[in-house]
């Protein structure tokens, strides 16, 4: 099954966006961004060295730079997450399972359709309210 791809909008905490083609990737735990998309390259909170993460190629990984904070707009649904920042992704932005379970993203193919649905935005009453 191929992993759906779908365009959405990227915001960092200094409100600088940028539009990237999303892949909606269950096999991978963390979101991840290319570090030439990053809206606002200085929102990035930087690891002394990078991290390694092995990858689906032989013998392959990839070098986290460090983490950032993004809000991210899916058609009319806004959810947040960390995204970890790597310079080699050859994605644009991959969306993690992390973030798919905390926002109870599901992906449903039928008959070669394939349907995203967001079942959360942060806007929701449930969410930003406290009792």
């Amino acid at each position: 099954m191929s992993k759906p791809i779908k365009r959405i909008t990227l915001t960092t905490n200094d409100r600088k966006s940028v539009e990237v083609n999303a892949v909606f990737d269950t096999s991978s735990f963390y979101s991840i961004i290319r570090e030439d998309l990053v809206p606002s390259p200085n929102m990035i909170a930087r690891y002394s060295s990078p991290d390694k993460f092995g990858n689906a190629t032989k013998g392959g990984h990839l070098s986290i730079l460090g983490t950032v904070n993004l809000t991210m707009t899916i058609g009319k649904k806004m959810i947040q997450d960390e995204a970890r920042v790597s310079p080699q992704l050859r994605s644009d932005f991959i969306l993690g399972a992390k973030t798919m379970q905390s926002w109870d993203i599901s992906i449903k193919n039928k008959k070669g359709n394939t349907k995203i649905t967001i079942a959360h935005d942060m806007r929701d009453p449930e969410i930003m309210e406290v009792d």
